[in-house]
């Protein structure tokens, strides 16, 4: 079986590369012209498609990396002011939080905290997943606003350097798990 948080890396990274090309394309195309075309509408789509299925698939990367580190013998003891609730490796899949998971339980599990201060590197990683949940959250509204606020976001967001974070992330946990390819190939 293929490692999935390695697919979802690769394929969001595959999907960016295709993203580049429709954002250049958008820039070229809606300068030169001032009316909107079939072309033009066409050209939207395909950036909104390929720019979401990118942060999609890198936070589902980020999500089944995390998962992976939950061993089967490990329990989360997670110590409140009047109880202490203890979670093994289903229920903290199932019952906590991405957050919770990177801010609670990894750094219990491997005494080492990536949130341990707030960084740029981890804000990138905060704002992955804020963009993801308004795209598989999409809200509706008479006006169109809400999706064209996710579009301006998509437009704006910073994909390399979000890359990088996730990256980063993912080996200050397994050291040298994401690596540039040394054949100078973008693929």
């Amino acid at each position: 079986m293929p490692d999935f948080t390695l697919v979802y890396y690769d394929f969001a990274y595959k999907l960016n590369i295709q993203r580049k090309e429709f954002t250049k394309e958008i820039f070229e195309k809606l300068s030169e012209d001032s009316s909107f075309t079939e072309v033009n509408s066409n050209l939207l789509y395909n950036f909104y498609g390929y720019s979401s299925s990118c942060i999609i698939n890198l936070f589902t990367c980020l999500e089944s990396f995390i998962n992976s580190l939950l061993g089967s013998d490990k329990e989360f003891v997670d110590r409140k002011n009047n109880r202490t609730e203890i979670y093994n490796r289903e229920q903290i899949q199932q019952y906590l939080s991405f957050l919770d998971k990177l801010k609670k339980v990894l750094p219990q599990f491997y005494n080492k905290n990536f949130f341990l201060n707030s960084t740029p590197t981890n804000q990138h990683i905060i704002k992955l997943k804020d963009l993801r949940d308004k795209i598989i959250h999409t809200k509706s509204d008479s006006t169109g606003d809400s999706q064209i606020e996710i579009f301006k976001l998509l437009l704006n967001f910073k994909y390399e350097e979000t890359f990088a974070s996730v990256s980063k992330l993912i080996n200050f946990y397994k050291d040298s798990y994401i690596v540039e390819c040394p054949c100078d190939k973008d693929f």
